[in-house]
């Protein structure tokens, strides 16, 4: 069923809808890595390709493509060392040659007690889509580095540290540098030649500059807890791409509203985050540095 789906159970009820039932615990290593308030919080990126593999595995002739609507509901807080863990999928009442979606919860609990934490959308289709190009834009500003952001206002591990290099910042968006990850550098067990639909190490890359971004020009933290459609236009990502970071005027002193596309060099679009919105906090500072074992540094 996946990567980090892992070993699963599917069972299938009398109006079609499917539940594949896996467990959360220790060989999900990167938890360790995405901690608030020293307690393991499961990422909104890592849901997202948790449900896309569950779709994917029930539909192996077709291509996952996108995910739609991607909404947080209840966080996956893991207090206890294992969490049982569903991926109920709802399917279309209709589709085409072209294509078809269905809907998909992630869920915890039994059976007869479940709390729904995200649901979203999933398109499958033939093929992948031709990769659109990007136009690169101006973001002056070199005063926000890498090494700044994780030190001082990121909570996230190692294994999240991916964005190496901040070529810029400004008050429409940001420009920066970062490198994939492999299922064998956070899953204990994972084999070599494992890939993920959505890496979520590069999607999760999104929110971390949605809180670099919201601290400069806020001075507050923000989180995640929607993305209106992820789309993959690549099997794969190279070894370094670029992030672009594009703010929607939508956006307020509450919250961050932006679009993110991971860039070849040449300006092609290899994956997509339209629509992501992250709720702001100042209270939420209280986690910058907490990665490193040690509250906030104060910044000059």
């Amino acid at each position: 069923f996946g990567a980090l789906i892992g070993a699963a159970r599917l069972s299938v009820d009398p109006k079609g809808e499917q539940t594949i039932d896996f467990v959360l615990d220790a060989r999900h290593a990167y938890l360790q890595d995405h901690m608030i308030d020293d307690t393991p919080v499961l990422p909104a990126a890592v849901a997202t390709d948790i449900m896309a593999e569950g779709v994917a595995a029930l539909w192996p002739d077709w291509v996952l493509t996108e995910v739609q609507q991607v909404r947080l509901v209840k966080g996956v807080e893991l207090s206890d060392a294992s969490l049982p863990m569903q991926v109920h999928v709802i399917p279309a009442p209709y589709g085409d040659a072209g294509g078809f979606e269905v809907q998909v919860l992630l869920r915890s609990g039994s059976a007869d007690n479940t709390t729904i934490h995200y649901r979203c959308v999933a398109r499958l289709e033939q093929e992948l889509q031709p990769m659109p190009f990007h136009k690169a834009g101006k973001h002056p500003d070199k005063s926000v580095t890498a090494a700044l952001a994780y030190s001082d206002w990121l909570f996230h591990g190692p294994r999240f540290q991916l964005i190496t290099g901040i070529n810029g910042v400004s008050q429409e968006g940001s420009s920066s540098v970062l490198i994939p990850t492999r299922p064998s550098e956070w899953l204990t067990g994972a084999g070599e030649g494992e890939q993920w639909l959505f890496d979520p190490g590069v999607v999760d890359a999104a929110p971390q500059m949605a809180i670099i971004w919201a601290r400069k020009f806020l001075g507050k933290t923000a989180l995640p807890s929607r993305f209106e459609r992820v789309v993959r236009y690549s099997e794969t990502l190279p070894e370094k791409m670029e992030m672009r970071f594009e703010i929607r005027e939508e956006s307020a002193d509450f919250k961050v509203i932006a679009d993110v596309y991971f860039c070849d060099p040449k300006g092609s679009i290899l994956l997509a985050i339209e629509g992501m919105e992250c709720i702001a906090s100042e209270e939420l500072n209280r986690l910058g540095g907490t990665a490193n074992g040690g509250p906030e540094q104060q910044l000059a």
